[in-house]
């Protein structure tokens, strides 16, 4: 008999949603460059309002910064 792996830590709903507003945040900037990634675009892509970004991040600096980080990229 083989060990399975135990399975992942499931995520909180608060990890979920900023993780779909980090990916929204990279597929609009993607697309539009991150000068044009706007809160109103990032928002829409995750199906989500400006609101939930604001919980989740001080602004669009911090929503950014997290989207860099998630993909490796460090800023000085």
């Amino acid at each position: 008999v083989m060990s399975q792996a135990p399975p992942p830590p499931r995520l909180s709903k608060r990890d979920r949603t900023r993780q779909a507003l980090i990916a929204a945040t990279l597929a609009v900037a993607e697309e539009k460059g991150f000068a044009g990634a706007s809160l109103e675009a990032i928002a829409e892509r995750a199906g989500m309002t400006r609101g939930a970004i604001y919980s989740n991040f001080k602004g669009r600096s911090e929503l950014l910064m997290a989207a860099f980080t998630s993909v490796g990229l460090k800023i000085d």
